[in-house]
């Protein structure tokens, strides 16, 4: 699983934002994997649920997926008419909006390339760093690079992962054998293996 943004605020609050151009990309099944992702990774075996920090799952679309002109869509659960607060907020932002607030001019930044244009100084600065100068273009080459490597290694470990499992599925092979044809760890195929 790869997060677009993950953070963690000094008041220890989680933050993953998504920036998704397609609608389904964006899907209500995605958000609740993503934060299942999270809570999986954030507590150690044994440790107390009420550790969980406040947990904050946002989706900038490019479009208005919800199709009611909001700047933002935040998700309220209700139990038995009264809120039910498990420390998680999900919140949609709706690239296409462009009201004069400041999720209107935060929208309108995103979708700029020309930093002369922009309303906040900030995001302004780093798209002249990461578009205008030398540095900064050279660090944006090196991140699209690495991008890609890891791309690459991960779409080759998933055929990896699909060789041994149609190797172990046939059953006529060692699983020592097995790890070497699709080039796995043992571990890892032992693993595979029993959950076949």
């Amino acid at each position: 699983m790869r997060l677009d943004i993950f953070a963690i605020d000094t008041n220890g609050k989680q933050y993953n934002i998504e920036i998704q151009r397609a609608d389904k990309g964006a899907s209500e099944r995605r958000a609740r994997y993503n934060q299942a992702m999270i809570d999986s990774h954030t507590l150690k075996k044994n440790d107390d649920f009420n550790l969980l920090p406040e947990t904050y799952i946002i989706f900038i679309t490019e479009h208005d997926i919800r199709k009611k002109g909001k700047p933002i869509y935040k998700v309220e659960k209700i139990i038995d008419g009264e809120s039910y607060d498990d420390g998680v907020h999900t919140i949609y932002v709706n690239g296409s909006y462009r009201g004069n607030d400041a999720i209107g001019r935060l929208m309108n930044d995103f979708c700029l390339s020309n930093a002369d244009e922009m309303y906040y100084t900030e995001i302004a600065e780093r798209v002249r760093f990461h578009k205008q100068e030398e540095g900064g273009a050279r660090d944006m080459c090196r991140a699209f690079e690495e991008y890609g490597n890891e791309r690459a290694e991960e779409a080759r470990n998933e055929k990896a992962i699909e060789v041994a499992k149609d190797l172990l599925k046939e059953n006529v092979l060692p699983i020592e054998r097995v790890a070497a044809i699709a080039k796995l760890p043992l571990e890892q195929v032992q693993k595979l293996a029993e959950q076949l």
